[in-house]
């Protein structure tokens, strides 16, 4: 039994408060935190305060009171009674107090809830009392001295202005402050040394305070290993400023409230000693945060109670397991992951418990049978019995066989042979990772191997499935006869001696081919080419071969067309002409052909069977003759017929001033005839030399050799010349040259 008791103070009667339990438990139903809960003596009492005190989960955490008292939540996670100075009133009420956590899977825990009367706050951590007096405009030094007035002392406790050092009880008094609040800080004995210089920390180093900060906000930005934060100390500085700043000699400390900006908010600043006189400044005092307990001397009260709440919800799926297949896992519950373990023991009904842990939250079964498995759980005062019932099907035996020497075709014919299942069980055939068939009634089935491109493993599989369970046999290594993929020829009708090309586009690389060409001649490989000396049409035979030796054979019945050839030949009455008698008279002795294209070589051609041609040209020129066929296979031959030089045929007149540019001068000039050894000479009739050109085909314009012209009359002129077979040659003749 937990007893607090509060001396007489300025008549207040002593009293005493009663727990039969300082530790609940919270399992999963509402629990009474105070059930048994009594006051002794005769206190002043206004109203009592049930408070988390420590460890709050907003949200979740509920006091529910449904008696005569009024009932207020001033604060988050506070129940306040109000409305009766009976204390009997509050003993009844705090009876009835109900925990209840609104989730299902609570957050696990301890909170520390506090009872006592609604004029302070109580903080386990500290032992201390709290409480926010509100004195709009008060300077700190006004509020030190109201804090520490006999007035301000509660049941023998004498307050001061609050002390924070520590994150526990800073976040504390967050949630009493309720305005902008002096606190018990201050710089004013040494700019910059910030102590805390009221209640018993007031009274540390020889009375001038405990020291926790140095310097300035900026100079512990800049330089942090000489300023800011004494070693073992706490602080709550707004650091975006950053305070302090000691702007216009500010010495004194108190908490911000910015509505605006929560996250700001509740962080401490310096400023004078008045404060701000503006009122809408969020630096205007709205009172003080008082701080009871701690000095040397005083009654060690505790003017309050404070329970352990344990919430050690205990969660067990309690969901129907469905049935699963024999030889299937399946997990028990659900995993555990609360930092406060719980202790859980498994039994079964099979004695050989198949499970892969007695003492797991979520342990794994693999029960061969229908088996039911018992969990006790129990964490701190909670405790919880469950079973789990696990039904098993039983997996079918599955069986049949293939003839492990036979190399199968395009079809298998297979059937189940192991023991009878039910009409509705499905069957499920797998070749090669390929589902052939699949559903009831299928225990013979004709599976289509040639379907399939061969896998390495070569197997068949056969699933049965009875009620959802199934089990499955494969034989691997079955002797499967190759598929043939698609194969082609580039071009199916070619002309004889030219090259067929044949492939199999989606060819195999694990597989050997061998090609038949329906001529006596085969080879080897995916892609081959082939070239027929016979014109025919000829079948084609393709042969694919695996590692087993189970080979696959396919025909296509002519496939090819070697088409015939005709066969070119000519010959000429004679191989050599003269330009003075340029005509060749060609006799055409090709075999097969239909159609003849003649080129005499020198621009002229011909489609006549027996052509003749006169040469105008001198020199060599090839004959080309073109025969083709209704296939439109083509066959060609050639040969050279010489144009021989003869004479020169010479103009017998000429004028310089003809309105003809070509007879405006005499030329001796003709197909074959070379500038080397070439000499013309004009004479005059009396044997006189007129014009002379060597070297260089070049013609008389009518000038003598001292550049006048030549008068009118007949002229005599001799020509040496060399033509293109390097013969000599000589002509002469007269001109008359007129004007």
């Amino acid at each position: 039994m937990l007893s607090l008791f509060a001396g007489p103070v300025k008549g207040e009667d002593p009293f005493e408060i009663h727990l039969v339990k300082d530790i609940v438990d919270y399992c999963a139903d509402p629990v009474l935190i105070a059930q048994g809960f009594t006051i002794t003596g005769n206190p002043n009492i206004k109203g009592m305060k049930i408070s988390f005190s420590d460890v709050y989960m907003s949200g979740e955490d509920q006091l529910v009171y449904t008696g005569k008292l009024t009932q207020s939540q001033p604060t988050p996670g506070t129940l306040e009674l109000t409305g009766s100075t009976d204390k009997k009133d509050y003993e009844e009420a705090l009876n009835t107090i109900q925990y209840v956590n609104s989730k299902s899977n609570p957050t696990l825990g301890t909170r520390k809830i506090t009872i006592s009367l609604n004029d302070v706050d109580y903080l386990p951590a500290t032992e201390h009392f709290y409480r926010f007096v509100s004195l709009p405009g008060i300077s700190w030094s006004g509020a030190q001295a109201d804090a520490k007035s006999d007035s301000r002392m509660y049941y023998g406790l004498r307050g001061y202005l609050t002390t924070i050092t520590s994150e526990v009880e800073n976040v504390f008094i967050n949630k009493k402050t309720k305005g902008v609040g002096w606190i018990g800080a201050s710089d004013s004995l040494s700019e910059g040394k910030w102590r805390w210089v009221t209640g018993p920390e007031g009274l540390e180093d020889d009375g001038l305070g405990l020291r926790f900060w140095n310097g300035t906000g900026i100079q512990a930005k800049r330089d942090p290993v000489n300023f800011g934060l004494i070693p073992g100390a706490y602080q709550n500085w707004d650091s975006e400023t950053p305070e302090p700043n000691d702007s216009n000699g500010e010495d004194y400390a108190h908490i911000t409230i910015y509505p605006d900006s929560p996250s700001k908010s509740y962080k401490w600043n310096d400023f004078s000693n008045q404060g701000s006189s503006d009122v809408n400044s969020p630096f205007y005092p709205l009172g003080y945060l008082i701080e009871f307990g701690g000095y040397p001397g005083e009654p060690a009260l505790k003017l309050s109670a404070t329970l352990d709440l344990k919430v050690n919800t205990l969660n067990v799926k309690t969901e129907a397991i469905g049935a699963i297949c024999e030889g299937e896992q399946i997990t028990l519950n659900q995993s555990d992951d609360s930092s406060i373990p719980a202790t859980y023991l498994w039994s079964s009904s099979d004695p050989s418990l198949t499970l892969s842990s007695t003492s797991s939250s979520n342990p794994v079964a693999t029960p061969k049978k229908t088996t039911i498995y018992t969990l006790n759980v129990s964490r701190g005062g909670c405790s919880k019995t469950a079973e789990f019932k696990v039904p098993v099907i039983p997996d079918p035996n599955v069986r049949f066989s293939i003839d492990s020497q036979t190399c199968y075709g395009y079809n298998l014919d297979v059937a189940y042979t192991g023991d009878p299942v039910a009409p509705t069980s499905k069957y499920t055939w797998i070749f090669g990772g390929d589902t052939i068939a699949s559903g009831t009634g299928l225990s013979k089935v004709l599976i289509p191997l040639g379907l399939n491109n061969l896998p390495a493993s070569r197997s068949l599989t056969l699933i049965v499935d009875h009620e959802g369970c199934s089990n499955q046999k494969t034989i691997s290594g079955i002797l499967v006869k190759p598929e043939l993929s698609p194969w082609k020829v580039t071009n199916s009708e070619l002309c004889l001696y030219d090259t067929f090309e044949f492939s199999i586009p989606a060819f195999n690389q694990s597989l050997k081919y061998n090609w038949n060409f329906g001529d006596g001649a085969t080879k080897s490989g995916n892609a081959v080419t082939h070239k027929y000396d016979q014109p025919g049409k000829y079948d084609i035979q393709l042969i694919a071969t695996n590692s087993d030796n189970c080979s696959n054979t396919a025909r296509i019945k002519e496939m090819v067309f070697a088409m015939p050839v005709p066969s070119a030949k000519f010959s000429m009455d004679r191989s050599i002409v003269s330009n003075a008698e340029p005509t060749v008279i060609f006799s055409n002795s090709s075999v097969g052909g239909d159609n003849y294209e003649w080129d005499f070589g020198d621009g002229g051609t011909s489609s006549e069977i027996n052509p003749s041609h006169n040469y105008i040209g001198t020199g060599f020129h090839k004959v080309l003759l073109a025969v083709s066929n209704q296939y439109n296979c083509s066959d060609t031959i050639s040969t050279k017929v010489m144009v021989e030089f003869s004479h020169i045929f010479a103009p017998t007149a000429f004028s310089p001033n003809s309105p003809d540019e070509k007879d405006r001068e005499f030329k001796l000039f003709a197909e074959g005839i070379l500038d080397q050894g070439y000499h013309l000479t004009i004479l005059s009739r009396w044997n006189d030399l007129v014009f002379e050109v060597n070297g260089e085909i070049k013609g008389w314009d009518g000038k003598m050799k001292n550049g006048k012209w030549a008068p009118t009359g007949t002229y005599l002129w001799v020509l040496n010349f060399t033509d293109f077979l390097d013969r000599k040659h000589q002509q002469s003749g007269s001109v008359t040259l007129v004007y």
